[in-house]
């Protein structure tokens, strides 16, 4: 199950990292997995 936060990001949002409270922001490459990482930290929460 998606915490707040993630699910935020995942809406376009931005969400709080539970570790480093960091931005959560979803990264959509032009290649690869698109995921859901925290910008200070680098933990990523959903990849999909």
């Amino acid at each position: 199950m998606l915490d707040l936060s993630v699910r935020a990001a995942d809406d376009k949002g931005m969400g709080v990292c539970p570790e480093c409270h960091g931005p959560v922001e979803k990264i959509d490459p032009w290649f690869g997995a698109t995921r859901i990482e925290c910008r200070r930290c680098g933990e990523v929460y959903h990849e999909y």
